[in-house]
């Protein structure tokens, strides 16, 4: 008989192998398994052309972990970049026909961007992780190739 905790921590894990998480280096990184197909979120300052496109929970400078769900259908962080303190939230899960592919990501401006927030955007890069061949494709007429990414225009704050 297996004990009700490993039971538990068994179907956790199963469940963990099919849908959007924070799985790469980097908590702007949002990959979906299994197919590996990755959406970076990058912060950008405009006027400087300095943008983030990596943070750890461990640069505690610059992120902020705070809401978290263990099976990864909910997460909220702070992302902070020079003048500007980003509020990330994303959610995940299945969609009514039981496919694993749903996901919701919110990014906020949190302060007042030292007082310019148009000096501020987000870019989203599509690819795929951990070396893996694919296409990615987008829908929106803002699309413009960016070397192997596929890199949409920025969204101003």
């Amino acid at each position: 008989q297996v004990p009700p905790e490993e039971a538990m921590r068994s179907s956790l894990q199963t469940g963990l192998t099919n849908g959007w998480g924070v799985w790469g280096n980097s908590v702007l990184e949002f990959i979906s398994l299994p197919s590996g197909s990755r959406l970076t979120l990058v912060i950008c300052q405009l006027s400087t052309q300095q943008c983030l496109t990596v943070a750890r929970p461990s640069d505690t400078s610059t992120v902020h972990v705070a809401e978290h769900a263990i099976d990864t259908s909910y997460a909220r962080m702070f992302i902070n970049f020079t003048a500007v303190n980003v509020s990330i939230s994303f959610s995940s899960g299945s969609l009514s026909n039981g496919n694993s592919s749903a996901f919701n990501l919110f990014v906020h401006p949190e302060n007042k961007c030292g007082g310019n927030c148009s000096d501020f955007a987000i870019v989203f890069q599509g690819d795929y992780a951990w070396g893996r061949a694919g296409t990615v494709s987008t829908s929106s007429s803002q699309r413009r190739s960016a070397g192997k990414k596929n890199r949409l225009q920025p969204y101003r704050l």
